[in-house]
């Protein structure tokens, strides 16, 4: 997996995506960085990665994620899914 951050002003959550990338590791899931400021489908194929936690923008997993050839998950999916917080209601990720 890949747990991916960009270098954007106001998108550059790097300590989130070292947390998540812990997570995950924690979990048995062998998870690397990623840092750039696009994300492309195109670069994480060529990682060979299966999916993406996506830190940066949620919206580009949210609005863009059925177009691209692995599965993009947003930061509260990611938690659900490795039981770090509950499902209902449905927690949007929000930059504070």
């Amino acid at each position: 997996m890949g747990s991916t951050f960009s270098n954007q002003i106001g998108q550059k959550r790097i300590d989130l995506a070292d947390k998540i990338t812990d997570l995950l590791n924690e979990n048995g899931k062998e998870t690397i960085m990623i840092g750039s400021i696009h994300q492309s489908h195109e670069q994480l194929l060529g990682l060979g990665i299966d999916a993406a936690v996506i830190t940066a923008c949620p919206r580009l997993a949210i609005e863009d994620g059925p177009t691209w050839p692995m599965p993009l998950l947003t930061v509260p999916e990611t938690q659900i899914i490795m039981g770090k917080r509950e499902p209902e209601p449905y927690p949007f990720d929000e930059f504070a």
